[in-house]
């Protein structure tokens, strides 16, 4: 580049300036070019750009967030911002061309509002670039007229009488001046350097330089160049690579800025600064070479994760639980996504759609279950609420059969279990309610067989004077009104009404022994029996008393279903489990109960068996 090899032509000119042999007046501008001390590197390209501008990687960044991030950076000064508007602009058209590409030919007329937008930011980065670069060329020409009067000053300079050491001061101010004047025209370039390079060898014709002035201002810069070259030396220990190349390259600069030292040393300072270099640009490399592998690393770690989603993507339930677990699975997996580093350029967009794609489908999926899902919750609500109704209505009416109650507050327990959940919210008040209506029935049943057994002990009072009479009365010869007494007896056991279970078989034993025996001595014969409907000779049982005990089993089997299932629907509390003994106590007595009476049936079952076997033999 011609600015690279002019500033280059500056700096060596700079250096034929500070190593001229100032002990021979006339020293011809050939004699100095061959003082020349080796060019130490390139000299980096010359722009009023910042360098230190902050780098951002955009690889990642959607078409939408690349427009935001151009807005932003339009507000920064236009001169600090051109490397990340050229990234963004890369990114922005690869997005597009990809973006084209998936696009169906039917939808080329389709408006591109993002792009629009982009466009639009774009240019006006274009309008400001070009109102920046007419400014700095505006300043150039102003640089140039600067420099065309130092060069006067140089020609003055030369041409004065004045002493040597103020020859000296104005000769470093014309050249400190002419340092911190800024870029000129490049057309310029050369022809200015060429005159400045004419009038310093013309300068140094004239003027001898004092020797030691010259020897400590070596000294010095020697020094200065053995701190830079230390300086460097200590960033191969920086643990940052790209912190240690950046400030490596100012170093490299102050190394080039820095005046002569002594020939002698002059090599020995440049291979020690250029072997520092050579090491932070070696692990520069081979930091690049593992972020490369690396990269590809995260590439299989990003797969795994999209296979992980994409797993997800096909869950189904009917369940809110299972949902939220599965929906924390896919937040986890998205945070650990965040967490990897990049992956290869060219694979960075494809992996991340095929992640989103997953994401996207399981939301998709989610948001449809859970809306049938809460239909259906509904629905189970409103269920529920009347089944709710219906067990207040059952344990509200008092005129009721309580056996048949019962058994329809079993059922609609049953139908409770048979639906399924509501919302959470609403799962608890309801069933309380229902909780509520259940218990408050068993509650009221109970009540109603208390006041029943109260009386069921003055009608135990009835049936033991009952037995009494039945023991004492005289029977005659005639069976027929005999018959008709016991049936009388009877009608009169029957019509004394409930008594307790610990007093009913017992006493319907006695009774029935009672009128058994009666038959057996008034020999009343089968016949005459079976004709009037009650109890045979042989003392069977009865039809009658027969269907009572078989009413009774069934009711106690109902009994025990009931209380077995009230334990089910008892909370954990002390009270719950002194009401859960009552009810074990109650299922085992009832039990007990049952297997006597269908002992007592099946024996009188097997002695009419018994007895007609007798009754074939004697035939």
């Amino acid at each position: 580049m011609m600015e690279e090899t002019v500033n280059t032509q500056q700096n060596e000119t700079e250096d034929i300036i500070s190593q001229q042999n100032t002990e021979t007046t006339d020293v011809s501008a050939t004699e100095t070019a061959n003082t020349m001390q080796p060019a130490e590197d390139s000299q980096p390209e010359t722009h009023t750009e910042t360098e230190a501008e902050p780098q951002t990687d955009y690889s990642e960044y959607t078409r939408e967030q690349l427009v935001e991030a151009l807005r932003e950076l339009l507000q920064y000064d236009i001169s600090q911002i051109r490397n990340r508007v050229l990234s963004i602009k890369q990114h922005f058209d690869e997005k597009t061309a990809a973006l084209k590409a998936e696009m169906p030919e039917t939808d080329d007329n389709t408006q591109d509002t993002v792009g629009e937008m982009y466009n639009e930011l774009y240019n006006q980065y274009r309008k400001k670039r070009q109102t920046f670069n007419h400014e700095l060329e505006t300043q150039r020409q102003h640089n140039l007229e600067l420099k065309k009067e130092l060069l006067d000053e140089l020609r003055a300079l030369i041409n004065s009488d004045d002493t040597l050491k103020k020859a000296q001061d104005n000769f470093n101010s014309i050249q400190e001046k002419w340092k911190s004047v800024g870029e000129v025209p490049r057309n310029e370039i050369n022809n200015l350097w060429n005159s400045y390079h004419f009038l310093i060898e013309q300068f140094f014709a004239k003027v001898k330089i004092n020797k030691e002035l010259r020897d400590k201002d070596l000294k010095t810069n020697l020094e200065q160049k053995i701190a830079i070259c230390e300086k460097a030396e200590a960033l191969i220990m920086e643990p940052s690579v790209n912190k240690a190349f950046k400030q490596v390259q100012e170093l490299r600069e102050q190394l080039r800025e820095t005046g002569p030292v002594p020939s002698e040393q002059n090599e020995d300072v440049w291979k020690r600064f250029r072997t520092a270099t050579e090491k932070i640009d070696e692990r520069r490399r081979e930091h690049y070479a593992n972020m490369k592998v690396e990269m590809e690393q995260n590439l299989l770690a990003k797969t795994e994760l999209c296979e992980n989603a994409e797993a997800l993507a096909n869950f189904q339930s009917e369940n809110f639980k299972e949902w939220g677990e599965k929906t924390t699975e896919m937040e986890g997996l998205l945070k650990i996504w965040k967490s990897i580093g990049p992956v290869p350029r060219e694979h960075n967009d494809g992996i991340w759609q095929r992640f989103t794609a997953a994401m996207s489908k399981f939301y998709e999926n989610k948001k449809e279950h859970i809306e049938n899902l809460r239909s259906e919750q509904t629905e189970n609500y409103n269920r529920k609420i009347d089944l709710c109704l219906k067990a207040e209505y059952l344990a509200e009416n008092t005129d009721k059969d309580w056996y048949k109650a019962t058994n329809e507050i079993l059922k609609l327990q049953k139908e409770w279990k048979e639906i399924g959940p509501t919302n959470k919210k609403q799962a608890e008040e309801v069933w309380g309610r229902f909780r509520a209506a259940c218990n408050n029935f068993f509650a009221r049943k109970t009540e109603f067989y208390n006041a029943r057994k109260e009386q069921g002990s003055e009608n135990t009072a009835k049936k033991q004077a009952l037995i009494e009479e039945l023991k004492k009365y005289p029977f005659d010869n005639d069976n027929t009104k005999n018959l008709e007494v016991i049936h009388s007896f009877r009608r009169r056991w029957n019509e004394i009404g409930y008594t307790p279970n610990e007093d009913r078989t017992k006493l319907q034993q006695e009774f029935t022994d009672i009128i058994n025996s009666h038959i057996d001595k008034l020999k009343i014969d089968s016949m005459t029996i079976l004709d009037a409907g009650k109890s045979d000779k042989n003392g069977h049982i009865s039809p009658e008393l027969a269907r009572k005990l078989q009413d009774e089993i069934a009711k106690l089997k109902n009994e025990v279903s009931i209380w077995e299932n009230n334990i089910g629907f008892l909370a954990n509390s002390k009270q719950a489990t002194l009401l859960k003994e009552e009810f074990d106590k109650k299922i085992q007595s009832a039990r007990q109960k049952i297997a006597l009476m269908e002992a007592k049936l099946k024996m009188d079952s097997k002695k009419g068996t018994e007895s007609e076997k007798k009754t074939d033999s004697s035939k």
